[in-house]
């Protein structure tokens, strides 16, 4: 209620709360923390929309304006980009050559600051949550597989983070990636990953060099990937090729969550038609 309340007055609130971010570090974690956990009601959401807040944002991160609360911007922008205009902003879709920067800057920034050591705070965990709201855009997803940068990889090697953040946000970005592949025309940069496949089937199948297997929700968004992958005929040559098929049916012997069941017996009516040809 007390949210609600403050809702109505976002265009006064939040103009003030932003005079204190690029301050001292004290000051300013105090009114980012307040600004991320008044931005999911909806006037609030408007106003920041209205004021470019994602632009905002993206500029203190890159002028360092904000060192030490780099984490509070990135939780600001993953409540923003939760919604469906948030996320465009973000990607600066209609934009031309700046489509997609944003995204790219923090996605280079998640890979390589994961902090995984005892006491150790992971400034850019909440990345993770950005980049499932930002692929269910075109222009989200070109980012994360661009050819010759080898984010599919990177992300694929999140899935095994010590990080859950880190493990379900890019599940869910691989899962986006994947459910669209026939609609971007990305089935053959997809079919090249072998790399990333092969984590893919190894965390989702516990077949891969440790024998391990992901947990409940990070396997179904991936055998749901695969199951969309299933369907392109290059994607399914590339995972015949892989023995893909054995490995599938070696994790849904001992599987037991009815979502990835379903997900393994679909692939499996695909690879047996091209059996049955």
């Amino acid at each position: 209620q007390v949210v609600h309340h403050l809702g109505g007055k976002a265009s006064t609130l939040v103009p003030g709360l932003l005079q204190h971010v690029p301050k001292d570090k004290s000051r300013s974690r105090l009114a980012l923390t307040s600004l991320v956990n008044i931005s999911q009601e909806p006037r609030v959401l408007d106003h920041l929309l209205d004021i470019n807040m994602c632009n905002r944002a993206m500029d203190y991160l890159r002028e360092k304006t904000c060192p030490g609360n780099e984490d509070l911007l990135i939780m600001l922008l993953a409540n923003i980009t939760a919604d469906e205009r948030g996320a465009e902003h973000l990607l600066q879709i209609g934009q031309g050559a700046k489509e997609g920067l944003h995204l790219a800057f923090l996605l280079g920034y998640f890979l390589s600051n994961e902090r995984s050591g005892e006491g150790q705070a992971d400034t850019f965990e909440h990345v993770a949550s950005i980049l499932p709201n930002t692929t269910v855009f075109k222009a989200g997803r070109k980012v994360v597989l661009q050819p010759g940068r080898g984010a599919l990889q990177a992300l694929a090697s999140q899935l095994d983070s010590a990080n859950q953040l880190r493990r379900t946000g890019c599940a869910g970005a691989i899962k986006n990636r994947f459910f669209c592949c026939e609609e971007d025309g990305t089935e053959k940069d997809i079919a090249d990953e072998e790399d990333a496949l092969n984590v893919i089937l190894g965390l989702l199948c516990g077949t891969g060099a440790n024998k391990k297997k992901a947990e409940d929700d990070v396997r179904e968004m991936l055998a749901e990937g695969i199951y969309c992958l299933a369907k392109s005929d290059v994607v399914r040559t590339k995972l015949w090729r892989m023995n893909a098929v054995d490995l599938l049916k070696k994790g849904y012997e001992d599987e037991e969550n009815v979502t990835v069941c379903e997900a393994l017996e679909g692939c499996a009516e695909f690879f047996l038609q091209d059996g049955f040809e």
